[in-house]
């Protein structure tokens, strides 16, 4: 009995510990929107959320490519930089084409990473509109 109170102590503990250190307000937190905003041909702005802890500075960093056919790619990247709030802040980076014709409508796959006292990154599907 006092084996099976500790056991259940030991694995509650073991599922607290990852709860704690996800809250932690000195690590970063970044999340990608799932549309990017057609600037022209040549930029799109990607949105993202940073979180990360009040009084320091970030630099956020989004890279995209775009299919646009079956042997044409589109590819290119963007960063931008500021403060910290110690709050969630929606932060647009933008990203500039590399190549020819350059960004279109429609779907592209996009990874961003976000950095202050720690990093953090993430990627999925976004789709470029208006």
């Amino acid at each position: 009995m006092i084996r099976r109170s500790i056991l259940t102590l030991v694995a509650a503990g073991a599922l607290a510990v990852p709860a704690a250190a996800s809250a932690d307000p000195s690590v970063t937190r970044v999340s990608l929107a799932p549309q990017a905003t057609f600037i022209s041909t040549q930029q799109i702005n990607v949105e993202l959320t940073l979180s990360c802890p009040e009084g320091l500075s970030y630099s956020a960093f989004a890279r995209v490519l775009q299919q646009q056919g079956p042997f044409l790619q589109v590819f290119g990247s963007g960063s931008v930089n500021g403060q910290c709030t110690g709050q969630s802040q929606k932060v647009a980076v933008p990203v500039f084409a590399f190549s020819f014709p350059g960004w279109q409508l429609g779907p592209a796959i996009a990874d961003v990473s976000g950095c202050s006292f720690t990093c953090d990154t993430t990627s999925r599907a976004i789709r470029i509109t208006l």
